[in-house]
């Protein structure tokens, strides 16, 4: 075997899709039952859900690029709108205007705010971009607030704490500065650069339909293979290259000329190999730590929708972060919402129907009949309710968070997942990025951070 990808998550299909495209046949082994890791689509009540809602943005280039090499149009599988904010306390929307001036606009047209909040809003995006997008390292999004003075504003609630909640899924008091302003840098201020940068893209399908299932198929076709339900027990230095040994009664061996790890930090701290040069890795990852993200699917009548494709609603109790709320129907969900809660907080405590309860009643306020402009006076009773909790979602970038410093460990050993692509946060743009720069590294050609 020439190259083994271990992981089978947007960043492990990436890179072997560009080892394919570059005439490799790579053979990606996958633990679960399925491609796509922690963004892919499951059955629930007999519907095509996701294990978890995803947000792509039209800054997510490389993503967009891989869609379409591996036949996946977003153009059909991919809805797009303009950045807006629908919430009990803000409305905001980005004008027609060419950038920057959309983003400057759209925060001083903005409802809910006052004038002096929004003016140094507007200061503070500037002084980013003069900063080239970057901030102190130890500085946290909290300590960002309250130097611009927008801590405790409507913006700060309603705009940064979501966004930054959405992006980094690390509460405010930790979240690194430095990530979120390269995220803010990469979105409204990449307008110039990347046409629509700023739109939110919502999957017109389950997600699997968008990447994973349409990259399998692609990488097969090609000559490689993505063998699922094939879980790694070790990987250790061969004559030749890596010897993979898979988990089961069968103890397979697998020998590959190079290897590219691209699983979860918390997977890859197990089967980095015991190897002088994989030290300095599991010693960086042993002081990471991980955050939940809980999205809670609401079934309603098929002619009942949101008035958005995407609503912001107050979090299920006290102390909780907001919730984003997506309107399924577009994905073939009629009736279905899908909420999504960030980050550890009370909520993990409610039992699930509660929980559903909670939401559905921050959530009626913005539920429409089909054809109708007027809400619901009262919500209609939930048919069924499911909350899937992916209990280490993402890792907490959190101010001062280390990243690896190089992604090839060793000759024919590299590194790939969003954890690895800085600073850049746990995103599936970060993660198919890193994939493809694992699979430049294995092809021995550059491709730098972004």
């Amino acid at each position: 075997m020439s190259v083994a990808v271990i992981g089978a998550g947007w960043a492990g299909l990436a890179c072997a899709v560009d080892l394919a495209a570059a005439g490799e046949r790579p053979l990606v082994l996958e633990a679960a039952r399925q491609p796509g890791g922690r963004a892919r689509g499951v059955a629930v009540d007999g519907q095509r859900l996701d294990n978890g809602q995803h947000l792509l943005i039209g800054a997510y280039t490389d993503t967009l690029a891989l869609m379409r090499r591996v036949g996946a149009d977003p153009d059909a599988l991919l809805t797009r709108h303009r950045l807006f904010v629908a919430s009990p306390e803000l409305r905001l929307a980005l004008p027609p205007l060419p950038p920057p001036l959309d983003v400057a606009a759209g925060l001083l047209l903005a409802r809910g705010a006052g004038w002096g909040e929004k003016f140094r809003a507007v200061r503070a995006m500037k002084a980013l971009e003069a900063a080239g997008w970057s901030a102190p390292p130890e500085q946290t999004v909290a300590d960002w607030l309250a130097a611009t003075g927008l801590a405790g504003g409507v913006l700060a609630r309603r705009l940064y704490a979501p966004l930054c909640l959405a992006a980094l899924n690390t509460p405010l008091e930790a979240a690194s500065m430095a990530v979120f302003a390269r995220v803010l840098g990469d979105s409204l201020g990449a307008g110039a650069r990347i046409p629509g940068a700023t739109d939110y893209l919502v999957a017109a399908a389950d997600l699997s339909a968008v990447f994973p299932g349409p990259a399998a198929a692609w990488i097969a076709a090609r000559g490689g293979a993505v063998r699922t339900s094939a879980r790694v027990k070790s990987l250790v230095p061969a004559v030749a290259g890596w010897s993979i040994e898979l988990d089961g009664a069968a103890q397979e061996t697998i020998e590959a000329r190079q290897v590219v790890l691209a699983v979860a930090p918390q997977h890859a701290s197990a089967l980095l190999p015991d190897i002088p040069a994989a030290q300095a890795t599991r010693d960086l990852l042993a002081g990471y730590r991980y955050e939940p993200i809980a999205t809670v699917y609401l079934g309603l009548p098929p002619g009942i929708g949101l008035a958005r494709p995407i609503v912001q609603i107050d979090g299920p109790a006290p102390g909780d972060s907001p919730a984003w709320v997506f309107d399924r129907g577009a994905a073939g969900n009629p009736g279905v919402l899908a909420c999504v809660i960030s980050a550890r907080g009370p909520w993990q405590a409610l039992p699930e129907a509660e929980l559903a309860q909670r939401l559905l009643a921050h959530v009626r306020p913005y539920l429409r009949a089909a054809g109708q402009k007027a809400p619901l006076r009262d919500a209609p009773p939930l048919a069924w309710h499911k909350r899937i909790v992916e209990a280490r979602a993402t890792f907490a970038a959190s101010a001062g968070l280390g990243r690896p410093a190089a992604i090839t460990l060793a000759p024919g050993l590299h590194l790939a997942g969003d954890w690895t692509w800085a600073p850049w946060p746990a995103t599936l743009e970060g993660a198919v990025r890193s994939g493809r720069r694992a699979a430049a590294a294995v092809l021995g050609t550059a491709r730098e951070n972004g």
